[in-house]
């Protein structure tokens, strides 16, 4: 006789406090030409850069986006003037330091500085992935308990495990003003959350 098993699907979350932080800018510059804009803007970037350095290494702070367009008007009216936009990823391996960094590229860039939104994360997440899978192996067995003895069956051992991808949610600030920046910002970690999911078969016999 064939032996007999069932499959069940565990999930397991463990969380901890993000302890790194990525910041997405921009800086702009306004101008009359669309070469005068670029070299206006690259000027500006060169200043955010250097304030970036403090906070991390150069491998944390990289180009995102760079695009020129006309300066429109509250209205929406084209101008002849053009505006550069250049947009940098910026990854502090310091939550709390990561406010100081703002504040510095307000004071430096100024009103040309644009803040796009803030990530916070677990720089590395293995332990907690850990914890994650045994809990989703316990939820499994929970089940596969439950279903055997609905069964009349009970549960002798693993055939096979396989585990689904884990999930690391980020907590996002929304975009603010340079101006904002300047009254001094702080950054609330808050938690950050690892999900694991196994998908179990588990041998069984007659109970």
């Amino acid at each position: 006789m064939a032996g007999t098993s069932i499959t069940t699907v565990g999930e397991g979350q463990a969380s901890g406090t993000p302890d790194s932080l990525r910041l997405h800018v921009s800086v702009q510059h306004t101008a009359a030409s669309v070469s005068d804009a670029l070299s206006g803007c690259a000027s500006r970037l060169e200043a955010a850069v250097a304030v970036a350095r403090r906070f991390t290494e150069p491998h944390r702070i990289g180009s995102t986006g760079l695009h020129v367009d006309h300066e429109y008007t509250d209205q929406g009216r084209a101008t002849t003037g053009w505006v550069a936009h250049h947009a940098l990823r910026i990854e502090v391996p310091d939550v709390a330091a990561s406010g100081d960094l703002v504040t510095a590229l307000a004071d430096e860039v100024g009103d040309a500085l644009r803040v796009g939104h803030v990530e916070m994360y677990l720089a590395d997440p293995a332990d907690l992935a850990v914890t994650a899978r045994a809990a989703a192996f316990e939820n499994a067995r929970a089940k596969a308990d439950e279903l055997a003895a609905l069964a009349g069956q009970q549960v002798t051992g693993v055939v096979s495990v396989a585990e689904g991808a884990g999930v690391r949610p980020y907590g996002v600030v929304e975009a603010a003003p340079a101006a904002m920046a300047k009254v001094g910002t702080s950054f609330e970690p808050g938690s950050a959350t690892v999900s694991a999911s196994l998908t179990v078969v588990w041998s069984t016999t007659p109970a």
